[in-house]
């Protein structure tokens, strides 16, 4: 009876642990698969300003080539279980929208850099998607309308730089809630009104650039 139980015992351990430990695997394909339709997605609404050839070539899949994986891309970075954690544009030439990135989908997003550039459009609400983002540089590029609100809720920021746009509304309350942001430059937008009292709450900053704006106040 007892070789009988342990002989089961042991089937369903068998027949358990094999899924257990291919879940994390499927996971992982699933996740390295939206990101690949993703990005793909976003590159084919670019636009390329530069004479040279187009950049991001290397943003295609093949299932038969393991250097698709958008690990291996040109400006991607991955950790160590594959998801991407960067994203480095800067001055690639590229023209379009961050309306047409799904952030939804890059969760472990610390980093997003797209910087001399000519993006344009506003900056969609849904950037809140990126939780774990510490890094942030969209600027000299064509961004228009407000920072928004959602801003706040990225309370691992350490780095905001969004300057040389076309930017305005004001500045939101919200900011006041990133304690770990240390370098906020806004400077060359057209952002208005008076400089919120929730600017004094944000304890790390080093350095706050503001000038070439239409603000208007005292300083809080």
């Amino acid at each position: 009876m007892v070789s009988s139980f342990k002989k089961s015992l042991l089937f369903l351990l068998l027949d358990f642990f094999p899924i257990f430990f291919t879940t994390p695997s499927s996971a992982f394909n699933s996740n390295e698969e939206a990101a690949t339709i993703s990005l793909q997605k976003w590159k084919s609404t670019l636009q390329y300003t530069k004479p040279s050839s187009p950049p991001l070539l290397s943003w295609k899949s093949d299932p038969k080539n393991s250097s698709s994986s958008p690990c291996q891309w040109q400006g991607i970075t991955c950790n160590e279980h594959g998801m991407v954690i960067e994203i480095n544009l800067r001055n690639f030439g590229v023209k379009g929208k961050l309306s047409n990135f799904e952030f939804s989908l890059f969760p472990h997003l610390q980093g997003l850099d797209l910087k001399d550039n000519s993006f344009y459009g506003t900056i969609p609400s849904s950037i809140s998607n990126l939780s774990e983002l510490s890094f942030l540089s969209l600027s000299r590029n064509q961004f228009h309308g407000p920072i928004p609100s959602s801003i706040g809720l990225l309370g691992n920021l350490n780095v905001v730089l969004l300057y040389s746009n076309y930017l305005s509304g004001t500045i939101p309350p919200s900011i006041g809630n990133l304690t770990r942001l240390a370098y906020l430059r806004l400077h060359y937008n057209e952002i208005s009104s008076s400089v919120p009292a929730e600017v004094g709450k944000l304890s790390s900053l080093v350095l706050l650039t503001l000038f070439q704006n239409k603000l208007s106040g005292n300083l809080p």
